[in-house]
């Protein structure tokens, strides 16, 4: 952490001694085994309320004195987590519908995670309870160095929840008649709204229910963090909402993910399943707080030399620690993944990798709190996930995740530093700036779009950008809503390709595919880059440019492969001048990304391959990371 707050790198797991509180031998053990990993921190009473209070109002807080008690001595540090998330199994037979409701009308089972209703008062208050008792009794404990506090995982359909999200609709539309016209809804009455379907087509629908459910998210992290706070009012909470999930009163975020490291198709590399990754600690770096990531185990066992890179990457990434999912593999669970098995030897390989990797981690306290300085912003609106669903499905096209992560990874292959923000945030310092399928609009966006290339900045938008107003209302005229001067194109129609379709269109002499979909353009001022080659509208418009005062607005029509992507930004990047972390040519699977503090700078070499790669002066072996350090001149 950069705040003295935590000097150096957390390395942590999630730890749950009340598992084994009769076995004290287990406890000696883990404390050991800890050592020998380079563990400083753990998080403790994950989900461990059934534990705390194993009958209403009966308190069970012995386990854990003992554990912060030994974890003190052996001076490792403690996140004690909040219990908002895991209902004990009295909860759901004293408080008829506390247990949250699924879309079908089914109930999932008591200590389910995010098992809760959001909205059942009764729970509200019997989590402000727990979450004060624990603040209370731990709230100055020398071993607490922060409180962690889970957003709700998924959405509760329960009578209470649909009657809170009608009284939400009511606070941002006001009428019935103003929700209608947004929607494009024929509802006579406010009891005939409910819960929306992704599915279904209509964003605006998905989009109020996403952000419904955001609302509750954050009403959640308020009632606990208060809690918390009442109890020990100097408590730094960690949270994985990010700000502008309503997550503005934490200090410190939780990333949680799950790569699936060797699920590609292809067995030689994990490129797509790194860069997935690196988009997340991108996003969470850019909300401008410190993070931590919590890594858990794939469906797959690790290759070697996997586990020590994922950690590096997360680093590399803007991270100021790593927390393995689990810490030793819990009774009555078959999946594998846990630090220490079932038999507490050190001998496993993945043991000795969490040991190696810790000891690299202790090696560098330098990085921790380090930023990056990158030159090209990406824009992602994270508030519409159900939106992007809701467009797939109605153009029976595939997937829009993966087109917006081929443009971040083609980004990443001309190695520079990305910087993924919000459409809300401040864009207007980066010298590029790439927002592919950006289909909501904001009022203030064409407008900042306009002045930011005026002054210079180049601009890159996609098909499917522009479609609505910030309600996923669809406003007349030709998308990109408001712009159609700004880049020099309109869009008349667009043409879904299905699966096994394609097009082709040709860009400084060579011949690439046209996936996805084609938006079928009317040129109103802008140069064509590429024309598309098939179908009835051979010969218009698929790539264009339009300079604009001191910029260029850039307006790709349709999606295509890595290769064209990689080629595309590489000539916007060289227009601007935008150097790259390291002067050599693309190499295949090779990541590369850089911290500084103004004064150091340390440049991560990262091979997500299971070939040998040779580049930048270092070997680097199957899945090997190096690094570079250099201090700046004076």
């Amino acid at each position: 952490m950069s705040d003295g707050y935590w000097k150096g790198l957390l390395h942590s797991a999630v730890y749950a001694p009340q598992r084994w509180a009769g076995q004290p031998e287990i406890l000696r053990r883990d404390l050991e085994l800890m050592r020998k990993a380079g563990l400083n921190t753990v998080t403790l009473a994950a989900g461990a309320w059934p534990w705390l209070e194993p009958r209403e109002g009966e308190y069970a807080f012995d386990w854990l004195d003992n554990a912060l008690a030994t974890l003190e001595e052996n001076q490792i540090k403690v996140i004690l987590c909040a219990q908002g998330q895991v209902c004990p199994a009295w909860m759901s037979r004293h408080y008829s519908g506390a247990v949250r409701t699924d879309e079908d009308g089914t109930r999932p089972v008591p200590g389910a995670s995010g098992g809760l209703c959001p909205s059942h008062t009764a729970r509200r208050k019997k989590v402000r309870e727990m979450d004060e008792q624990l603040a209370r009794r731990y709230g100055t404990h020398p071993a607490v160095l922060a409180w962690l506090v889970t957003g709700m995982d998924l959405p509760c359909y329960c009578p209470s929840c649909q009657k809170a999200y009608r009284s939400w609709l009511r606070k941002k539309y006001e009428t019935l008649g103003a929700l209608n016209e947004a929607g494009g809804t024929a509802y006579s009455d406010w009891e005939e709204v409910s819960a929306a379907r992704p599915d279904g087509g209509n964003l605006c629908a998905a989009m109020d229910w996403d952000d419904f459910c955001a609302y509750q998210r954050a009403e959640l992290l308020h009632l606990e963090g208060e809690a918390i706070r009442k109890g020990c009012p100097q408590a730094r909470i960690i949270t994985d909402l990010l700000p502008a999930q309503g997550g503005e009163e934490a200090d410190l975020t939780l990333t949680e993910i799950r790569p699936d490291w060797r699920a590609g198709e292809d067995s030689s590399s994990e490129w797509k399943q790194a860069v997935r990754a690196a988009f997340a600690y991108d996003r969470t770096r850019c909300a401008g707080r410190p993070f931590v990531v919590r890594q858990k185990s794939g469906i797959k066992c690790l290759r070697p030399g996997l586990l020590m890179l994922s950690q590096l990457q997360a680093v590399a990434c803007g991270a100021d620690g790593v927390e393995h999912a689990v810490w030793r593999q819990l009774p009555g669970r078959l999946d594998g993944g846990a630090v220490v098995s079932r038999n507490g030897s050190a001998e496993t390989r993945l043991f000795r990798e969490t040991a190696e990797a810790g000891q690299v981690l202790l090696k560098l306290p330098f990085v921790g709190g380090m930023g990056t300085r990158a030159s090209v912003a990406f824009l992602y609106d994270g508030r519409t996930p159900a939106g992007l669903t809701a467009l797939a499905a109605a153009h029976r096209c595939g997937d829009p995740q993966k087109v917006i992560l081929d443009h971040y990874a083609a980004l990443l292959e001309n190695y520079v530093d990305v910087d993924v923000l919000d459409p809300s945030a401040d864009w207007s310092g980066y010298k590029v700036v790439a927002a592919p399928l950006l289909a909501v609009f904001r009022p203030d966006m064409p407008k900042r779009m306009e002045e930011y290339i005026q002054r210079g900045g180049h601009f890159l938008l996609t098909f499917g950008s522009g479609l609505t107003d910030e309600n996923g209302t669809a406003v007349p005229g030709w998308p990109p809503i408001g712009l159609n001067n700004v880049f020099g194109v309109g869009v008349e129609d667009c043409d879904p390709l299905l699966a096994g379709q394609t097009n082709s269109f040709t860009y400084d002499d060579q011949t690439y595919p046209a996936v996805f979909c084609c938006d079928i353009l009317r040129r109103t001022g802008a140069r064509m880059l590429a024309a598309y080659e098939k179908d009835f509208y051979r010969g218009q418009p698929a790539v264009t440019k339009r300079p604009l005062g001191f910029g260029c607005a850039w307006y790709l029509g349709c999606h295509s492969d890595a290769k064209f992507l990689r080629k595309l930004y590489a000539d916007i990047l060289k227009e601007t001048g935008i150097p790259h972390l390291a002067d050599i040519p693309y190499t295949q699977d090779l990541m590369i990304r850089r911290r500084t503090d103004g004064k150091r700078t340390c440049t991560f070499f990262m091979n997500f391959s299971s070939r040998v790669q040779v580049t930048a002066g270092h070997r680097l072996d199957a899945y090997g990371c190096a690094m570079d350090t250099a201090w700046a001149q004076e």
